[in-house]
């Protein structure tokens, strides 16, 4: 009974440790050290000495700075990938104290598998977030305070009732599984902006004239009769069906298209040019983010947001030139 208490303590402060491990520890540490709480498991104690509580507190100081500031929280995450798996290891390897070695090597791993899937979660969704949120600096800080809190809560929780813990980070461990295909998307679509921007420094790519981006046949055949006068490639948000998914935005004949691909079949959303409402453009030192707000038939406002890498910032900016004179700016 002993072991499961463990292990049921162990998975939500695995996951607490892979959204902010110095969080983690410092509310651990404190907690373990003024007596908020009694019946931790022995080998967590060193948690609560000063010298720990202390070290966690300056780092978990420089991660609530580092993660309020878009794409250095980014950097941050990529550093952590190896070190809150590591750490949520050595709490689980240090939990089971002098239990059997073998139990103790699979809690460790148990835990630092966790971590990974808890941190994975919580790097993607900041990816997406930077990218396509119209609200930076302001959405970063709200949600950098909750993970915080977060992490916190429930380490506390963890080490006071664990099974009501085992059953939050449960539910939490599910979002993120639903939700992590999308989140590494947008990790990818990261990393080859990254690399798209060193290019244009060497090759000037941004200054350069662009060509329209040529239409896979399939996607050009969901589009007739219209023929697209000008298609981009680029990923969509806040689109049934199509978060975080690559696709093409085309403009033809006053109608706006973005075709992309759905398992085994392609599908296609669409807009007149004349039902934009709004219209702005959020210009990154990655990508540009295309913000827009149209009016359907019940003249209910319905948005969408398309994200393109700095190569495909000129064509951007000529499809937004289709659009109505107050239809918005490119900020």
């Amino acid at each position: 009974m002993e072991t499961i208490r463990l292990f049921a303590t162990l998975l939500p402060l695995s996951v607490s440790s892979g959204i902010n491990l110095y969080a983690t520890i410092l509310t651990a540490g404190i907690a373990i050290r003024f007596g908020w709480i009694s019946g931790t498991p022995a080998g967590l104690d060193v948690l609560g000495s000063w010298p720990v509580i202390v070290l966690a507190g300056i780092f978990f100081l420089l991660e609530m700075l580092a993660d309020k500031i878009p794409y250095i929280d980014n950097l941050w995450d990529v550093v952590h990938t190896v070190i809150r798996p590591l750490g949520a290891s050595l709490l689980g390897f240090a939990a089971l104290g002098q239990a059997d070695p073998l139990v103790m090597v699979i809690a460790a791993m148990f835990a630092g598998s966790i971590a990974l899937v808890s941190h994975g979660g919580k790097a993607g969704s900041r990816v997406a977030m930077n990218i396509v949120s119209p609200a930076e600096n302001i959405s970063n800080t709200i949600v950098s305070a909750a993970e915080d809190i977060g992490a916190g809560v429930l380490t506390f929780v963890a080490l006071k009732y664990p099974y009501y813990a085992l059953a939050i980070g449960i539910v939490v461990l599910i979002l993120i599984a639903i939700f992590v295909p999308m989140m590494l998307r947008w990790a990818w679509f990261l990393v080859t902006g990254f690399f798209v921007w060193l290019k244009s420094l060497f090759k000037k790519i941004i200054n350069s004239e662009q060509s329209s981006d040529l239409l896979p046949a399939d996607h050009q055949a969901l589009l007739l009769p219209h023929r697209a006068e000008l298609s981009i490639r680029c990923k969509a948000q806040n689109i049934r069906g199509a978060n975080g998914v690559s696709g093409y935005l085309s403009i033809t004949d006053g109608k706006l298209f973005f075709t992309y691909d759905s398992f085994s079949k392609t599908k296609m959303w669409q807009a007149s040019v004349s039902d934009i409402v709004t219209t702005s453009v959020k210009k990154d030192w990655l990508m540009d983010a295309l913000f827009l707000h149209t009016q359907d038939a019940k003249g209910k406002l319905q948005k969408a947001t398309f994200v393109v890498l700095k190569d495909r910032s000129i064509l951007l900016k000529r499809m937004v030139d289709n659009f109505p004179l107050n239809g918005g700016s490119i900020k």
